[in-house]
């Protein structure tokens, strides 16, 4: 209608004859910002347009003023035009169709964003806790300190000490006694409404993936349009669209660079999925928009809240976004690319045309002469996309929308179809069973968690000599880790990670190899997390074919160290999945039309059924024990010694006694001797408990079969120690061993006494800071042993995820000591400025006065 020139005599004429509908006004409004942005004078053209169409002057002046806001937006902050003319685009449809069912949330985003504040917004990942809080009634929540849920059920308050099943931290507490650092969990708040998704550079995914009911060509649609509403909302209503943002990390930037690079995400992730380029993706978008006026899509619109305040709501939205206007598209994306190329082409200039002719194989060369070579006809070697499971499932779907019973016909193809971007890790899981086994035969007990995190895993893979099996193994880690690592950190696999590991590059040079360790805390808690997210994949979706057909599935069940690639759904998508596609499907050519894509569902299901899911059978979890060797005591082997075994203090009159014996007539060697069999009967104690009038050096010997040499060489706690005093012989032994350590040192430097604690909790105290007054009234026999204690078990081996160097060290110590009901007189009195990060610095200083005190004494 309206021509380069900037001439509108003629659009004048065509307007006033031509029929109105929303798709003219929609492009009316965007030849309005054609001129404006030409520099031309459109004012004549907007009061043509008023007076015409239905159109009022307010919606124009809206169109303007936020389209005007766009362009300044996206110059500043992202400089992506194809970008820039689709949220256009969407603002004109918007403009005129605001009350169309399809339009109605995300119209609401732009007019109205404080009414989305309890939304479900569409595309947002679930967080399924919420709800099983509100179908398991009658149980208490809590939290860990490092904020994990847990419940209690019957009475609902906490009788014995647990452990938590993702960090492994003392959880519960004792005679109805919460511990301290554990808090109840408020479950009104786990709701996840508004845009959850955080900063876009945080969005780890390198493939796009299905989420509910939609495939990822959907997902990846819905979520630019998702963003775009916002961005449009930000120009008008920015303060309460900064409201509809949660993340946990600030904002990089400003909001309209957040929403630009959210939307350039989404278009990449849209292209991935097609298969095609960046320009087609654009293309795609704009058609969408487009098809959003077809009279059908109002026709079949749900009855739901369209402000989506519940789950179910925008589950429904957005399965009728995707059944009726994408998935009808993504059918025949190759016919509509092809008008719009058409389209491209004609709007070219003169010069040009030949060119992007040739540049989309538009160009029509005669072919009824077959006697030529066949190389030269070109209609022989235009490109045809390839068969892909995401084109097969859009097939799929749109077959179940046509016939009802499609779905019932092949449920197991479906399920396949939407789980394959996961159960393709699957086949990786034998290779990291094989690798927890080989680093455990080398490294169970023989290696510090400071030596773990000290050598990168590349360091490790060189020490291998050539060991394939091995490096093999790794490298299945990394691979595995790639396709599920945006499940786990959004939450939806696995078991959840501290926010810090979801902003770390991994890999070979520069990933320590601790997270090649299963631990509960630290980085070996990314490698539960992957073996986590794998069994649970594998399970769920034999669950399923199970409820289809129970006897596809073994009823047996096989451990998960002894999982072989015959247990599970394994398959390589290139050299497995590719090659059964492809033998399923073939082409449909019709004369002067694009080739249609056809596929034998049945067949296809039944292959897979045959080939990949009979007679496999589900995993039995199982716990990937493994043992650093500085982590033998712990606090949560502590925990349970006490529970299995009440403990009582030794005596200062013992305890003097066992220091007068270990300076005299022991050295170092002895003590640590005497600490190694006192560890290992800690460790077999925590699991099987004993009798608490039992001697420890008996126990060693008739239990645990400790020969004289072996067991305790301190004669003292031969005679005075049972197994009741076990614990507190350990504080003595061990405090004992750092003294004469530092003695040896000759000039007293404890810098580095406490090897396995980081620097930061290493700080010297302030300036002023007068210990001896500030113990003045506490009994320092007590507190030398107990901040000893603490120190080893809350910041040693790797420091716990909640304890930061700024805490104040007062509420640290007194939780600490409230667990074990030990109460230190003065301690909270500690002042605010001893923080965390003095920690070992005031140990020191109460060990010498303890020292003084006890130096009169002995």
């Amino acid at each position: 209608m309206f021509n380069h020139d900037g001439d509108t005599s003629k659009a004048f004429d065509n307007l006033q004859t031509c029929e109105i509908n929303t798709n003219m006004e929609s492009c009316l409004l965007l030849a309005l910002f054609s001129q404006e942005t030409g520099n031309t004078n459109f004012q004549p053209l907007e009061d043509t347009i008023v007076e015409t169409t239905g159109l009022k002057k307010t919606t124009i002046e809206f169109f303007n003023k936020v389209s005007d806001a766009l362009l300044v937006s996206c110059k500043d902050y992202c400089d992506r035009k194809d970008l820039l003319y689709a949220v256009i685009h969407l603002l004109s449809i918007l403009c005129v169709s605001k009350d169309s069912d399809c339009l109605k949330t995300l119209w609401l985003l732009v007019n109205s964003p404080s009414c989305m504040q309890e939304s479900f917004l569409p595309t947002m990942p679930d967080d399924d806790l919420y709800d099983v809080q509100q179908i398991m009634e009658g149980l208490q929540w809590y939290k860990c300190r490092n904020g994990h849920p847990y419940a209690i059920g019957e009475c609902g308050r906490p009788w014995d000490i647990g452990e938590c099943n993702i960090c492994g931290v003392v959880i519960g507490g004792q005679l109805h006694m919460l511990f301290p650092d554990n808090t109840k969990a408020n479950v009104a708040k786990r709701k996840l409404n508004g845009h959850i998704l955080g900063n876009a550079s945080g969005r780890k995914e390198e493939h796009p993936s299905p989420l509910r009911d939609m495939l990822s060509v959907s997902v990846a649609v819905i979520r630019f349009l998702t963003h775009s509403a916002i961005l449009i909302g930000n120009c008008c209503n920015p303060e309460d669209v900064s409201n509809l943002i949660h993340t946990e990390n600030p904002i990089v930037g400003c909001m309209d660079t957040f929403l630009w690079e959210h939307l350039e995400k989404d278009v990449d992730l849209l292209a991935t999925s097609l298969g095609r380029s960046i320009d087609d993706a654009m293309l795609v978008l704009h058609l969408v928009i487009k098809f959003a006026l077809r009279n059908t899509v109002e026709k079949n619109a749900p009855n739901i809240d369209y402000a989506l305040p519940t789950k179910n709501d925008r589950k429904t939205w957005e399965s009728y976004i995707a059944r009726e206007i994408i998935n009808p598209l993504h059918e025949n994306v190759e016919m509509e690319l092809k008008k719009a190329h058409k389209l491209i082409i004609e709007d070219a200039s003169e010069d040009k045309q030949s060119l992007v002719q040739e540049i989309y194989e538009l160009d029509h060369t005669p072919t009824s002469d077959l006697s030529q070579s066949v190389y030269k006809i070109p209609e022989l070697w235009r490109y045809i996309p390839g068969f892909s499971l995401e084109n097969i499932g859009v097939m799929l779907q749109m077959t179940q929308t046509r016939d009802s019973k499609a779905e019932s016909t092949n449920p197991i193809l479906c399920k396949f179809i939407n789980e394959e971007c996961r159960l393709r890790a699957v086949q990786y899981l034998p290779d990291i069973i094989d690798l927890y086994k080989e680093l455990k035969s080398m490294f169970h007990l023989r290696i510090s968690t400071k030596e773990a995190d000290d050598q990168t895993i590349s360091q490790f893979v060189d020490t291998l000599n050539d060991n394939t099996e091995l490096t093999k193994n790794v490298n299945s880690f990394f691979r595995a880790w790639t396709l599920l690592k945006p499940y786990i950190f959004s939450n939806t696999l696995g078991r959840p990670l501290p926010r810090n590991y979801h902003t770390e590059n991994i890999s070979l040079e520069d990933t320590p190899l601790s997270m090649l360790i299963p631990s509960r805390r630290g980085r070996g808690a990314c490698f539960l997390s992957l073996v986590d997210a794998l069994v649970t994949v594998h399970n769920s979706f034999l669950g399923y074919c199970t409820s289809i057909n129970p006897s596809l599935v073994s009823s047996e069940k096989t451990d998960l160290t002894s999982v072989t690639s015959a247990h599970i759904v394994a398959y390589d998508y290139r050299k497995d999945l590719e090659p059964l596609i492809m033998s399923h499907c073939d082409y449909e050519v019709v004369a002067d039309e694009q080739a249609k894509m056809r596929c034998d569902f049945t067949a296809l299901e039944r292959q897979l059924v045959v080939r990949y899911i009979q007679g496999k059978c589900k995993i039995t979890e199982k716990n990937l024990e493994f043992t650093y060797i500085n982590e033998v005591c712990g606090r949560m082997t502590f925990a349970k010694v006490r529970q299995l075994i009440p403990q009582l203090p030794i005596s200062l009159e013992v305890q003097r006694l066992i220091i007068r014996e270990c300076r005299h007539e022991h050295g170092l060697p002895e003590i640590r001797s005497s600490l190694a069999a006192i560890d290992t009967a800690i460790g077999f104690l925590k699991s099987f408990g004993g009798n608490k009038d039992v001697p420890i050096h008996k126990y060693l010997q008739d239990v645990l079969l400790f020969t004289e040499q072996q067991g305790i060489t301190v004669e003292q706690v031969k005679i005075s120690c049972t197994l009741e005093h076990i614990l507190s012989i350990w504080q003595v032994l061990s405090v004992e061993r750092l003294n004469q350590q530092m003695i040896a040192s000759q000039a007293n430097q404890h810098t580095d006494v406490f090897e396995d604690v980081e620097d930061e909790f290493k700080e010297p105290l302030l300036t002023g800071i007068k210990v001896s007054e500030i113990i003045l009234d506490t009994d320092i026999y007590i507190l030398v042993y107990e901040l000893f204690e603490f120190i080893k078990l809350e910041i040693s081996h790797g420091k716990q995820t909640d304890i930061q160097p700024e805490d104040p060290l007062a509420g640290r110590f007194e939780n600490f000591c409230a667990e074990k009901n030990i109460k230190i007189p003065s301690v909270d009195r500690l002042p605010d400025v001893i923080l965390m990060k003095h920690v070992t610095e005031l140990w020191h200083a109460v060990n010498k006065q303890h020292a003084r005190l006890e130096q009169r004494k002995l």
